[in-house]
């Protein structure tokens, strides 16, 4: 009956990390969960009689599979990485009692089932208790590479192999301290590698992260710019076709009035008209690539209805890198666009841009029809790392840049406008 209770309690842990902390959702296969709980009866029925002769970790792995819409390598990986990390708590706890009180048989299989039991409690309750944060875990899992998996799986084998030698020592009929310093060396050195390999891995996790953003910024700034780039091609091209046409549209124009033809000449100056609408003659340029990439598609793709006007040009010689450009932009004039969310219908929604700079310092400036902003909300925004007011999507990351540059960003809300200040110095 323990030995049944224990590979109860263990599924359980299995099942609440691989649900409430990862966020798998179960098969929608009838036939896969049923054979999942016949295992699973199959099981308990078998350890109220005897033990497996082998690891309960290969039937976890069956089992989990059939429950799970997860990949069989996924969930073999996850399995086995959990498990080990289990057994190497366990058996840290068990290494440190004997250590402690300096005999060899202070733990019997009853105190080791129940410290089994205790640890599956723990992993249960800290399940639980992270499940509003599943979809992050997830995600963050299911980013781990093969090579990553393989490289935990190591780690753990490592710290099981300190653990058996510990135990050699502790397990020596001759009791002398030097084994138990032996065991204790080995026990702290196996905490030690542990350690430093979780902190690596969050640095590492951390670094890659980084990266990865910088790469989405940088090849954001590519695709923007090359949409900017022929989109200005092809309305050149519609331009020169426009242009080439002009006098036979001249003499057209010409031959309905001497016909008087009003109807037909009114159809033709109103289809001229709609063709010019077409042309999006009216181009941003800031003395910027990157920022005309940016305000241009912003500009093209705002709806009929807002007041859009920029202010300000670049100098030749500008001090800002292009992807710092493409964070301060690209943020600032999104949050203007989604602040436009919670205004009331009625009001005009506008957004103006200005760029001043000089030798030594560059000041971009937003400022766009928004919801009132009290004095704690406008701290709240230029202080904590996430967008609870649906305003600071992003300005963390332009809070991030004006560090980088000494400089400072400023928010204000003021006679129905919000706006935000971002100060750069060349220093």
């Amino acid at each position: 009956m323990p030995m049944m209770i224990s590979f109860v309690l263990e599924l359980t842990t299995l099942l609440c990390i691989f649900y409430f902390l990862l966020g798998a959702d179960f098969r929608k296969s009838p036939l896969k969960i049923f054979f999942a709980c016949f295992i699973i009866c199959s099981c308990c029925i078998f350890l109220c009689f005897q033990e497996f002769p082998f690891p309960h970790t290969f039937l976890f792995m069956l089992i989990l599979f059939c429950l799970f819409d997860e990949k069989i390598l996924f969930t073999m990986a996850l399995t086995t990485v959990a498990t080990l990390v289990e057994m190497t708590a366990v058996y840290t706890c068990v290494n440190a009692i004997q250590i402690l009180t300096q005999t060899k048989n202070s733990v019997t299989y009853s105190f080791l089932l129940q410290l089994d039991s205790c640890m599956y409690m723990i992993e249960i309750f800290l399940s639980l208790s992270m499940h509003k944060k599943r979809k992050i875990h997830a995600k963050f899992l299911h980013e781990i590479d093969s090579k990553s998996y393989g490289f935990l799986f190591i780690i753990c084998l490592f710290s099981i192999c300190f653990i058996s030698l510990a135990e050699t020592f502790l397990s020596v009929e001759i009791e002398e301290p030097k084994y138990y310093f032996a065991a204790l060396l080995l026990l702290v050195a196996n905490i030690v590698m542990l350690f430093v390999t979780s902190v690596i891995t969050i640095v590492l996790r951390r670094y890659n992260i980084k990266l990865q953003h910088i790469n989405y910024l940088k090849q954001r700034c590519l695709d923007l710019e090359q949409a900017n780039y022929f989109e200005s091609k092809s309305r050149d091209e519609k331009l020169r076709a426009f242009r080439h046409d002009f006098n036979s549209h001249i003499l057209a124009l010409r031959n309905l009035v001497d016909l008087k033809e009003w109807d037909k000449l009114n159809q033709y100056i109103h289809q001229l008209s709609i063709d010019k609408n077409s042309f999006n003659l009216y181009n941003i340029s800031t003395g910027n690539v990157t920022a005309d990439a940016i305000i241009n598609h912003f500009q093209h793709s705002l709806e009929d209805d807002i007041v859009f006007k920029i202010d300000g040009q670049f100098r030749k010689e500008c001090f800002v890198e292009e992807m710092d450009i493409c964070i301060i932009f690209s943020n600032l004039l999104n949050n203007a666009h989604e602040a436009f969310e919670y205004i009331d219908k009625n009001r005009a929604k506008e957004i103006y841009l200005s760029i001043a700079e000089d030798s030594g310092k560059m000041v971009f400036m937003v400022e766009n029809t928004s919801k009132p902003y009290s004095l704690k909300e406008l701290e709240h925004l230029q202080t904590v790392k996430a967008d609870k007011l649906n305003h600071g999507f992003g300005l963390f990351n332009v809070q991030q840049v004006s560090e980088k540059y000494h400089g400072e960003l400023l928010v204000k809300f003021s006679e129905g406008f919000f706006i935000t200040t971002v100060v750069l110095y060349n220093r």
